[in-house]
C-alpha cells in the first residue's frame, strides 16, 4: 500500500530533524523525545513508523543507496573514458545529497553505512577487466572503493573543490592503479 501524502511529509520531518541531530552528535546520544521535538511530532507518531533511531538510520541509509545510479556498461580499458563520464553521475548524486552522505560517512561508529555503500558499489559497478576472482584483485578493489569512500568525506567537506567529472577521472585512475598492483602481484611478480 502506498503512503500518503500526510505519512510521507511527517516521515520526511522525521528523517530531516534526525539528520540535523547526527550532525551534532553520534546516533547512541540522540533520543526520540529530541528527534520528535525537533520534528514538532509525537512520540507515538515516530513508534508508528519507526523501532528505534536505528530503525530510522537504516531507513535513511537504505533510501540513499538504493537510488545511488549505476553506470549502463561493462568498464573496459577501450571504454574507460565513457565508464568516466557514467561514474561522474555517481559522484553528482554524492554532490546533490551532500548533507546527507556527510552526515552518514561521517556516522561510522554505530553505523555499517560506509561497509554498505561499499558493498552497494560492490554490486552496481561493472569492472570486469579490473577485477576477477582473486584474493589479490578483490583486495585491489576494496582498497580503491574504500579510498574512494575516504575521497569522497573530504571532497565534501572541502566543499567539492573539484568536478563530478574530475573526481571521477581521479577515483577510476587510482582504481586502475590499484588493482594493477594487485595484478602484479597475484602473478608473483612484486
Amino acid at each position: 500500500m502506498e503512503e500518503s501524502r500526510r505519512v510521507k511529509m511527517t516521515k520526511r520531518l522525521i528523517r530531516e530533524s534526525f539528520l540535523e541531530l547526527l550532525e551534532k552528535e553520534p546516533i547512541g546520544k540522540i533520543t526520540v523525545t529530541q528527534i520528535c521535538d525537533l520534528a514538532d511530532v509525537n512520540r507515538s507518531t515516530f513508534y508508528a513508523y519507526y523501532d528505534s533511531t536505528y530503525d530510522l538510520l537504516r531507513e535513511i541509509e537504505d533510501g540513499v543507496l538504493e537510488k545511488i545510479p549505476a553506470p549502463t556498461k561493462e568498464f573496459t580499458f577501450e571504454n574507460r573514458k565513457e565508464f568516466a563520464g557514467e561514474l561522474t553521475a555517481f559522484f553528482e548524486y554524492i554532490k546533490k545529497h551532500s548533507a546527507t552522505f556527510a552526515v552518514l560517512i561521517s556516522n561510522t561508529d554505530e553505523s555499517d553505512f560506509n561497509y554498505r555503500l561499499l558493498e552497494a558499489l560492490f554490486d552496481k559497478m561493472i569492472i570486469k577487466d579490473i577485477i576477477d576472482k582473486s584474493f589479490y584483485s578483490r583486495l585491489g578493489y576494496v582498497f580503491s572503493v574504500n579510498g574512494a569512500v575516504g575521497m569522497i568525506k573530504e571532497w565534501i567537506e572541502n566543499d567539492f573543490p573539484i568536478s563530478a567529472k574530475e573526481f571521477a577521472q581521479m577515483a577510476l585512475d587510482m582504481c586502475i592503479n590499484a588493482n594493477d598492483v594487485a595484478y602484479i602481484k597475484s602473478q608473483g611478480k612484486g
